[in-house]
């Protein structure tokens, strides 16, 4: 039987965390719990931001869509990606604010 080609948002995280972990050496923490965002992401400089991977097409829950929000009214920053490069250009981004405060 043949494999699916529909990429798994978990195959996107898993190459994304490898990816990031080579070029940025942030640290990436997995959250667990029902509607948080995938992943705590903790830049040099003392930046945090939360990430959440979905594959192409993928769509946020209710339950993803206030809690985020609620993340945000605490003043963090959430990102939805759907890729890894998408991944890796929200870290540079971030990482090039962090250097442009110092």
């Amino acid at each position: 039987m043949a494999r699916n080609t529909i990429t798994l948002e978990k195959e996107i995280e898993q190459k994304a965390i490898r990816s990031a972990d080579q070029q940025f050496g942030c640290i990436q923490l997995k959250m667990y719990e029902q509607f948080w965002p995938d992943r705590l992401v903790l830049m040099q400089g003392g930046r945090a931001i939360f990430v959440e991977f979905k594959r192409p097409g993928g769509r946020l829950s209710q339950g993803q869509k206030i809690q985020f929000e609620r993340i945000r009214e605490q003043g963090f920053e959430v990102f939805v990606v759907y890729s890894v490069d998408e991944y890796l250009q929200v870290l540079s981004t971030v990482r090039s604010q962090n250097d442009s405060i110092k």
